[in-house]
């Protein structure tokens, strides 16, 4: 299997703090919402957790980051699994997008309005606080800020601490976009690129 640009870690390669954090990802939440293993059999990780053991103080940081935004925002459940497919599709992230639309489909949202995400049509299953979420996740990314009038929209349509939370979270997946593009982090055996 290709492995990317960054020596893929086995269980027997990590250090105490890199094993202390691989199982702090392993035996958290993120294991519980799965939609695919984590590791292989050798125990090396999927996706950016392996980049995050190599750097394990930054890792920890991320992976916290991450768990707080998925498992303790205010952003309800589909809108956030929503902006991230935005994300992952804008950035063409094939693993974040692999990851978070099966995450998404588990949350009811169809194949044609992921598929919609993906190619950037419209997607007319999604209610409208998903479809302004999905809009202002674009906007972030593309131009890394909200105008006055969709910032006000957001404030108005979604609340603050939702908007603000929105803000986090498409800030940590275009980072997660990155680690994945720059470090060449394949998808799992099996599964097809989709951009």
């Amino acid at each position: 299997m290709e492995t990317g640009r960054l020596p893929w870690l086995t269980l027997a390669d990590l250090d105490e703090t890199q094993a202390a954090l691989h199982e702090s990802i392993t035996g958290g939440p993120r294991a519980q919402t799965r939609a695919f293993p984590m590791t292989d059999e050798e125990g090396r990780l999927y996706g950016p957790f392996n980049a995050m053991i190599h750097e394990p103080v930054v890792g920890a940081v991320l992976s916290e980051l991450g768990v707080a935004l998925r498992y303790r925002s205010v952003i309800p459940g589909r809108m956030r699994e929503v902006a991230i497919c935005e994300v992952a599709a804008t950035c063409r992230s094939e693993f974040e997008w692999f990851a978070h639309a099966a995450i998404a489909q588990g949350l009811g949202i169809s194949e044609e309005d992921l598929d919609a995400i993906r190619t950037g049509a419209v997607a007319t299953g999604l209610e409208p606080d998903e479809t302004l979420a999905r809009r202002l996740a674009n906007e972030l990314v593309t131009k890394r800020d909200l105008d006055d009038a969709d910032y006000a929209e957001g404030v108005a349509a979604l609340g603050l601490e939702v908007l603000v939370d929105l803000v986090f979270l498409v800030g940590f997946y275009a980072t997660i976009s990155t680690t994945l593009a720059t470090f060449r982090v394949p998808l799992p055996p099996g599964f097809s690129t989709v951009f």
